[in-house]
């Protein structure tokens, strides 16, 4: 190129690698920074022994009368040792709601997973669960 001078290599169009996109962080990285900051399981064991107050909100839906779906809200005393599926029992028992067809959703962390302890998730006093229909295709 005119003004290089002579033996020089050309100069070459450098341009940044593209970032990412300006704006929030995805969702799915929210959830996995929460999941990160979590204490251990055994951690939290230890530091929580004694039973915690779940609540649970319940939607309303009347086209289920028989699961009691009225728009309430359940508490619980749950050992934080306790699986999220033994959660989803008691909630059977008192809604009549199978817990096969049930999801528990929180906030910050999202769904909850059936095999995982209310430990596993930092539960304590307080801790607040939306329990949703699990459905099959969108039904």
């Amino acid at each position: 190129p005119a003004g290089a001078p002579a033996g020089a290599p050309p100069r070459q169009l450098v341009r940044p690698a593209p970032g990412p996109a300006p704006g929030p962080p995805s969702k799915r990285q929210k959830i996995e920074d929460t999941l990160a900051a979590l204490k251990p399981e055994s951690e939290w064991l230890a530091a929580h022994p004694d039973a915690v107050q779940v609540q649970v909100q319940v939607p309303s839906d009347a086209n289920r009368a028989e699961w009691k779906l009225q728009g309430q809200t359940l508490r619980f005393s749950v050992r934080p040792g306790e699986s999220i599926m033994a959660l989803k029992t008691l909630i059977e028992g008192e809604l009549g709601m199978p817990s096969k067809k049930q999801k528990l959703k929180e906030e910050e962390l999202n769904f909850l997973k059936d095999t995982c302890s209310l430990a596993y998730y930092n539960a304590t006093d307080g801790f607040t669960v939306q329990l949703l229909e699990k459905t099959r295709g969108g039904k």
